[in-house]
């Protein structure tokens, strides 16, 4: 069942303070239960979920998913659009990514 689900290992050091540290503005709080609350946004996250968007993104940063940066304009007459990070990063992408940990 599990064959086609393509397991990530981290390592300690990458998925430090995951739970404590906000994902929309990166402000690490002090541990206070289940629940983080940031000061900066107001916001009161579940620390897992909180953690696993944190994973995500440390996970996917380096293939270059997820990123805030806007796309490059098409150029004109080329008829070329610009499309957004979406979807599943191909294969060789989590390969380079992975190769390390194994």
């Amino acid at each position: 069942m599990l064959n086609s689900i393509n397991v990530v290992y981290l390592p300690r050091r990458q998925v430090r303070n995951t739970s404590r540290t906000c994902h929309r503005c990166r402000h690490v709080a002090q541990a206070n239960g289940r629940e983080l609350r940031c000061p900066n946004r107001g916001l009161i996250y579940n620390r897992d979920l909180n953690a696993c968007v944190n994973i995500a993104r440390r996970i996917m940063s380096p293939t270059g998913w997820g990123s805030c940066k806007p796309p490059e304009p098409a150029y004109e007459g080329i008829g070329v659009k610009p499309t957004l990070n979406a979807g599943s990063p191909p294969a060789s992408a989590m390969e380079k990514l992975t190769s390390h940990l194994f």
